[in-house]
């Protein structure tokens, strides 16, 4: 498959920290078919923006970065990276408080509908931290809403910071409010023989029942 992405010049920040999240979360596919299709939307991105996106993943001093593996009770995974205060790491230069000597930045992708219900900001088109407020709230919810309705699989991505004086990265994923990134929709479609095995069963007498953890719109297109 093959994965093309064109970014508009204002929205060239936010579209960093996309890459960055994405790239940091997802180094290797290891046969998972979500994790490939987001590796090949994080390569399409770094392309369209000419940007080797901290894709230093593998650069990283691997005592400044820790993985939490995705949870199938938080639907959701993350990275957190440490990176000295104003310093260019990942997404770009980071605003430190005073007398901080760290930043950590936690990047996640999970569930779209559970990350955007985490975040009280989203990254506007210049750079910068934006109050997330219901309007916006509620066009995310109808996006993600409307895709997930269609069969597609919704992802979001988003990210948090905190001034550190500490070296330690911390042992469980931090919990702090979220800013949006955005969503990504992945298309998967069922397989052409799925519908002609289900009627066999069904024929047989046999009750079918899925288990799903997708978004229910996503699991009722699925089913019908």
């Amino acid at each position: 498959t093959n994965a093309t992405t064109t970014i508009r010049a204002p929205h060239v920040a936010v579209a960093r920290r996309m890459t960055d999240c994405i790239a940091l979360n997802y180094t290797r596919a290891f046969g998972n078919k979500t994790a490939a299709a987001l590796q090949l939307l994080c390569n399409s991105l770094k392309e369209s923006l000419n940007y080797d996106a901290h894709v230093a993943a593998d650069a990283i001093d691997r005592n400044s970065i820790r993985r939490f593996a995705f949870s199938s009770m938080r639907k959701r995974g993350s990275v957190v990276v440490r990176s000295r205060a104003g310093s260019n790491g990942a997404g770009g230069s980071f605003n430190s408080a005073a007398g901080s000597d760290f930043v950590v930045t936690h990047y996640v992708v999970g569930a779209a509908e559970l990350i955007l219900a985490n975040c009280t900001s989203f990254l506007a088109s210049d750079g910068t931290k934006a109050h997330l407020s219901m309007d916006h709230r509620a066009a995310l919810e109808r996006a993600i809403t409307t895709q997930a309705s269609a069969g597609c699989r919704v992802l979001s991505a988003a990210y948090s910071e905190r001034n550190s004086n500490y070296i330690e990265l911390p042992a469980v994923a931090p919990d702090d409010p979220l800013t949006f990134l955005g969503i990504m929709s992945l298309e998967e479609p069922v397989r052409q023989e799925v519908r002609s095995a289900i009627q066999s069963c069904q024929s047989a007498g046999i009750r079918v029942r899925m288990v799903t953890g997708d978004n229910q719109a996503t699991a009722t297109n699925v089913a019908i």
